[in-house]
């Protein structure tokens, strides 16, 4: 016999600018879930860490070593300063330079 445990309900209610529901709205159904579901899992994460289940920042730029490695990617995808970049004949020979620059 399987016995269900009802689970008291409390309602949320909060005002956003209607374009950001609209475009979680839009991400969540990629999802297949709901914006209720999407804050139920917002809320589940922030329990389960005791913290937010990502970094806030006040600061919207990027910092000069991100800004620096961004910049480094779109030159190299643009075929500009490709000889700064390695390249592997296999995932194993990455691994292999990956952890020996550790040393």
């Amino acid at each position: 016999m399987t016995r269900k445990i009802k689970m008291e309900n409390c309602v949320i209610q909060t005002r956003v600018p209607t374009r950001l529901k609209q475009s979680a709205d839009k991400v969540f159904s990629r999802l297949g879930i709901t914006v209720n579901d999407g804050i139920r899992m917002f809320l589940s994460q922030v329990t389960i860490d005791g913290a937010m289940p990502f970094r806030p920042s006040t600061n919207p730029e990027p910092n000069e070593k991100t800004k620096k490695a961004m910049q480094n990617v779109k030159d190299y995808l643009a075929g500009k300063n490709t000889s700064d970049f390695k390249s592997f004949d296999s995932v194993e020979s990455f691994i292999a330079d990956l952890m020996a620059a550790d040393d």
